[in-house]
């Protein structure tokens, strides 16, 4: 994305009313509504999982043959897909979705997958019972808070209020 659009987009976003708010222009939620209609991500009644569990991590190790210790680069995460084939299985899904969760609705700086995206992914079927689109609402307001006053880098789904 273009460096000045993203700063114009990140001056005008108001975390604690969840808005864009345009100087001389209005004011545009950013809504689940916002994010389901844009993105057509799910809006169930769930609430995303998103945090660190040593027994998940476990199952995922387990279940991808990862070697205890650091998640894996996002790069071996990839290969590891690829290497599963063409069956669009659980398996596959669950780890597409980690990338999808690593990568877009709540990146990092890291260039590692994130583990904490595994709760939110080991049962695939699951997501779309699950209101990703109020989870990327509260990743964007979190990521927000204290920007600019403790640190300089954002880490959210700033596509959303790009496109917005």
């Amino acid at each position: 994305m273009k460096g000045d659009l993203v700063k114009f987009v990140t001056k005008c976003y108001d975390p604690e009313l969840s808005q864009l708010v345009i100087p001389d222009r209005g004011k545009i939620p950013v809504d689940a509504a916002s994010i389901e209609r844009i993105w057509g991500l799910p809006r169930g009644q769930m609430k995303v999982a998103y945090e660190v569990e040593p027994d998940v991590v476990r199952l995922f190790n387990e279940k991808f043959d990862i070697p205890t210790g650091p998640a894996p680069s996002v790069t071996e995460w990839c290969k590891m897909i690829n290497d599963i084939g063409a069956v669009a299985d659980d398996k596959f899904l669950s780890a597409w979705l980690v990338v999808v969760y690593s990568r877009f609705l709540a990146p990092t700086t890291s260039l590692k997958v994130s583990p904490r995206a595994y709760s939110s992914t080991l049962n695939p079927c699951e997501v779309l019972n699950s209101n990703v689109c109020q989870f990327v609402v509260d990743q964007l307001r979190l990521a927000f808070m204290g920007f600019g006053d403790k640190k300089n880098t954002i880490c959210c789904c700033l596509f959303h209020l790009v496109v917005k």
